[in-house]
């Protein structure tokens, strides 16, 4: 497993370093004797079997103006396949909705909602929640703090 970076990239919305492609080639150069070129085909190969899904930027949200997250409890009216699609969908297709999870237990669905302000959220609500005969109840909890955000998995070699 590459070590933690010590690089002066600093990019995340929370305040977790979040080291540069060339960084964490430059990591496993030293940690595990690879070059920076064999790192770079070992990343390549990985895009390519789909074991990276993605590259992103983690942005702070605070110089867009966002100030609040929510996390969203979502119930449907009916557990149909149509309305799951449907209402996956919608999550997709909204931008403010950072991340969803399709759960058991309590709630159906938990969405972590991005916004501006408490009355900007409110507005999201009405346009998203409450223009959908589909959703049975929601309940939101307002995050006071963001411990931890990221997105690192602990890679075994």
């Amino acid at each position: 497993m590459p070590p933690t970076c010590n690089c002066s990239n600093y990019c995340s919305a929370m305040r977790s370093p979040a080291p540069s492609v060339w960084a964490i080639w430059s990591i496993w150069d030293r940690s595990a004797g690879l070059s920076a070129t064999a790192a770079k085909r070992r990343v390549n190969r990985l895009r390519r079997n789909g074991s990276i899904l993605k590259d992103v930027s983690i942005v702070d949200p605070r110089r867009l103006g966002y100030e609040v997250f929510t996390l969203v409890f979502v119930n449907l009216e009916r557990d149909r396949r149509d309305i799951m699609q449907n209402f996956k969908r919608a999550i997709a297709d909204n931008p403010r909705i950072l991340q969803a999870f399709y759960t058991t237990g309590d709630s159906d669905f938990v969405l972590l909602v991005v916004s501006r302000s408490l009355s900007d959220y409110e507005d999201f609500t009405q346009s998203f929640f409450w223009e959908k005969p589909d959703i049975k109840s929601f309940h939101t909890m307002v995050v006071m703090d963001n411990v931890k955000l990221g997105f690192e998995l602990p890679i075994d070699d």
